[in-house]
């Protein structure tokens, strides 16, 4: 059986519609217990991820932040946008592991 784990998760984010959701829901009508397993463990992953208490970063980090971003320059050319928002990204990586090491249960 040819399983669509991406479509899967698409399915269980409402990403999906029309005949690509039936395609899905007809695959796991049809008794594909690996894709079947995927929702319930994404849609559990889902719920309690919505269940956390936000979680505010702490004035210094939101300081910092601030003053990396007010350092930079412009981009001069398109591709710097692109730069500039990996630097985000890595920043943001940076930042997550504290931010998900206050909330309990989460590793």
């Amino acid at each position: 059986m040819d399983c669509p784990i991406e479509d899967v998760t698409k399915y269980v984010d409402g990403a999906l519609t029309g005949a690509h959701r039936d395609g899905v829901e007809l695959h796991l009508r049809q008794g594909c217990l690996p894709c079947a397993a995927q929702v319930a463990e994404e849609r559990e992953i889902r719920s309690r991820l919505r269940s956390l208490p936000s979680v505010l970063p702490s004035p210094a980090l939101v300081r910092r932040v601030r003053a990396v971003l007010r350092s930079l320059t412009p981009p001069a050319e398109p591709w710097g946008v692109v730069v500039m928002a990996a630097l985000f990204g890595l920043l943001y990586a940076l930042v997550t592991p504290e931010l998900v090491s206050l909330r309990p249960g989460l590793h």
